[in-house]
């Protein structure tokens, strides 16, 4: 009987940060960066002993012909977060590669080299605004395509998407509002509810009318999200890209001076994030 794999998945630029069941709720979060590795390259990196490593810290895929790492390894790898680009064009390998992981994670025995995995997925999925009003009922079909046979970490996984359910990034905190207001007796569908969602790549106003799905009349997610802010701190550094990392790591950190390898001076970290805060809260 196939493995049955349950899952909530948030592809959001800052990480994939992933929800699924085995026995109980557990937590899977991949760096959000993508590489598309030579087959050459990734023969060496089978010899250097890569799926000896934990999935999560090693996940790469083979859709056709092609393979990409994912996570810790496409940084390894000089891979990129892919900020400028719809987060459809990288969702099925970041959505194969969860599931490769989730898989790994929860299979229960051996998988052979010539049969691999076999499972059932049934998926939620968070997107952006745009995306979710523009491209959920084709993604449903690219995802479900490249799911039926696909490589992962060197073996071959068997899988039938038998329930996908895709919602507006920012649905789980309507739903939460929802059951606070169930609590005094209110109904959901009886109020409007805005949602800020101030996320990584954007900022995005959501308008829930009595219970409808955000509508382009009363929502957008044009706004400035906190890459902007990042943005700013990579001019005032100079030879820092925008992505890297580290900068998100030391700024979050509240770090007050960053290191680039090669460069013996640290450089002056606090008063960049002062000048990008400022530019960040009046641009």
């Amino acid at each position: 009987m196939p493995q049955i794999i349950q899952t909530y998945i948030d592809m959001g630029s800052s990480a994939t940060k992933c929800l699924y069941w085995h026995g109980r709720p557990s937590l899977l979060h991949l760096d959000p960066q993508v590489a598309r590795l030579n087959p050459t390259r990734l023969d060496r990196l089978m010899l250097g002993g890569l799926t000896s490593q934990e999935p999560e810290d090693s996940a790469y895929v083979m859709v056709g012909n092609s393979a990409y790492a994912i996570g810790a390894l496409a940084i390894a790898q000089k891979g990129d977060s892919g900020l400028a680009l719809p987060k459809r064009d990288r969702a099925v390998y970041k959505i194969l590669a969860t599931l490769g992981v989730i898989a790994e994670k929860t299979h229960s025995g051996e998988a052979s080299t010539e049969t691999g995995y076999e499972f059932e997925a049934q998926i939620g999925l968070l997107l952006p605004l745009e995306e979710y009003w523009q491209d959920r009922k084709e993604l449903k079909a690219q995802i479900q395509a490249a799911i039926a046979e696909f490589g992962f970490r060197g073996k071959t996984l068997l899988g039938q998407l038998t329930r996908i359910e895709m919602q507006p990034e920012g649905a789980g905190l309507y739903l939460a509002k929802g059951l606070q207001l169930a609590r005094a007796n209110v109904a959901i569908r009886d109020r409007t509810v805005v949602v800020l969602m101030f996320g990584h790549r954007n900022l995005s106003i959501l308008t829930f009318e009595k219970g409808s799905t955000p509508q382009e009349m009363n929502s957008t997610s044009q706004g400035p999200g906190f890459v902007e802010y990042l943005k700013q701190c990579a001019t005032e550094l100079l030879a820092i890209a925008s992505d890297d990392p580290a900068l998100l790591e030391a700024v979050l950190g509240g770090h007050e001076t960053f290191r680039i390898p090669g460069r013996r001076e640290p450089l002056t970290l606090a008063k960049a994030c002062g000048y990008a805060r400022e530019f960040y809260l009046v641009g």
